[in-house]
């Protein structure tokens, strides 16, 4: 995708807008949410992105109070993180049960391949049951 770039939440520089930067979204993607989160999302409306943030269920109420406290609350979306997942996963299974296998079954393959690559034990690894 045009201006994707992944980070991590202590990211700066060029693409510090977010932990992912797609078109002219800023993701970001944190168990706890707090004020610099919230004003990192400030600054990304500031710079003409529109700030995600995806958490814990936990972490919604919290997230939603600091906009609401930064007069942004409007202005951002914050999604409980399994809902994020599955909705993402419904539309690139194209909202098909086979579909959605299919994109399942790819990134675990992908997370499997990063498992075998960085970590030294295997029984981080994801098994699907057929």
């Amino acid at each position: 995708m045009q201006g994707e770039r992944p980070f991590t939440e202590s990211s700066q520089g060029l693409y510090g807008a977010g932990d992912f930067l797609l078109g002219d979204v800023a993701i970001h993607v944190t168990t706890s949410p707090g004020e610099a989160l919230i004003r990192r999302c400030q600054e990304n409306l500031d710079s003409g992105f529109r700030p995600i943030i995806v958490t814990l269920q936990k972490g919604l109420s919290v997230a939603e109070g600091l906009a609401a406290n930064a007069n942004i609350a409007d202005r951002l979306d914050v999604f409980e993180i399994e809902q994020f997942v599955a909705l993402n996963l419904y539309e690139l299974g194209k909202f098909k049960a086979t579909g959605r296998r299919t994109v399942i079954e790819e990134i675990v393959e992908r997370y499997n391949a990063i498992i075998d690559e960085i970590e030294t034990d295997p029984s981080l690894r994801i098994a699907i049951q057929r």
